[in-house]
């Protein structure tokens, strides 16, 4: 008896130790990734007389941060305007931003962290987590990462401070349209990234803001993200303004959605961040650091490909050397492009959506060129 219980104690002592320094490089891991991203990535604005980046916005209406990295390393930054037109508070450095639709390559990635665990494959049916969608049974993850499902959906127009996840399922079950004709076409539809969000909180039971944080801020030292949705009267939020010309006179307007609508965008449009936390977070998906090669590799190259040239919540440039994409919502204007091992970017965020007016996007377009064409 005395040596059974010897025994068994032995086999506790050793399963302890064994969780404990797999927890240890867990840990380890996490910390080296995070000195990793950290080392020369700053937000900082340049000190550099000769900065392209003040030149090229100095004399324009521009509200927002910009910043350059090349090989690694910040080379240039901007920030200019004002964070909110009520206090005149000035953006800083560290303003963090509605990102809107740049959201989609960061859930792609807590997918795939899925995928590497062997909870989800990327060829598995939607039927599998949610039988009760429409054209579930045909449509596959891929599908949803790349926008081919052939599902659409209006925007939603909610009322209320919340939704749960559970009951924006529901809406989404009852609204949500799929046309079998369009499946393998490209289409964009925020939808496919909601669904995948509802997906990935059903395969780990962790609501998706916890698996953000955790994949994303905890691991990677993020002191400038957080949830839309979420009022934690942070002072480092801007507001978003959409911004009218009338005779010459430009007119702010403030956006203030609800809380339900805000949620309602999951796991495509609901997250705040600085240019450099963003660079950070999107650059360790390309990199390898967050996903091995082959995850990678896979996420962000379907073996399908589409007219869009979309995958996983970017563009592939038609040259093949570069990804990019936009965001546009809430009174905010943003914009990425990025080299495909993610060492070298433009991302620039502003909180002023001008109407009828792309003089943003081309001034973005303009500064990009010059690190990737």
């Amino acid at each position: 008896m005395k040596k059974l219980i010897l025994t068994i104690s032995g086999m506790a002592l050793f399963i302890i130790m064994v969780t404990l320094v797999i927890n240890l490089n867990g840990q380890n891991k996490s910390v080296r990734l995070k000195a990793e991203t950290n080392k020369n990535i700053s937000n900082k604005k340049s000190t550099n007389n000769n900065s392209m980046l003040e030149k090229k916005l100095k004399g324009t209406n521009f509200s927002g941060s910009v910043i350059i990295v090349k090989n690694g390393k910040t080379i240039d930054s901007y920030t200019r305007g004002e964070k909110n037109r009520n206090t005149h508070a000035n953006n800083t450095d560290s303003t963090s931003f509605e990102i809107n639709s740049l959201q989609k390559s960061l859930t792609a990635g807590l997918v795939m962290e899925q995928v590497k665990k062997g909870k989800i494959k990327l060829t598995d049916k939607v039927s599998k987590f949610f039988p009760e969608l429409p054209g579930s049974k045909e449509i596959m993850i891929r599908n949803l990462l790349d926008m081919t499902s052939g599902l659409s959906m209006k925007s939603l127009k909610l009322t209320g401070d919340s939704i749960s996840s559970k009951a924006l399922l529901n809406v989404i079950t009852h609204k949500v349209i799929f046309n079998p004709e369009k499946l393998g076409a490209w289409n964009y539809q925020p939808v496919n990234f909601v669904i995948l969000a509802e997906i990935v909180e059903k395969v780990t039971g962790q609501k998706y803001e916890k698996l953000f944080k955790d994949t994303y801020i905890n691991r990677l030292g993020l002191n400038e993200t957080e949830m839309a949705y979420r009022d934690y009267k942070s002072t480092k939020k801007a507001s978003g303004y959409i911004v009218r010309n009338e005779d010459g006179n430009l007119k702010y307007s403030l956006q203030t959605p609800n809380g339900a609508t805000i949620f309602s965008e999951l796991g495509t449009g609901q997250v705040y961040m600085s240019v450099t936390d963003f660079y950070k977070a999107l650059s360790v998906l390309l990199d390898g650091k967050l996903l091995n090669e082959k995850n990678k590799s896979e996420l962000f190259k379907s073996n399908v490909e589409n007219k869009a040239r979309y995958y996983s919540g970017l563009y592939t440039s038609k040259n093949n050397t570069y990804k990019y994409a936009n965001g546009y919502g809430s009174g905010f204007e943003n914009h990425v492009r990025i080299s495909l091992d993610g060492k070298t970017a433009v991302v620039m965020f502003s909180n002023n959506r001008y109407v009828k007016n792309d003089g943003l996007a081309k001034k973005f377009n303009e500064i990009a060129d010059e690190f990737l064409k």
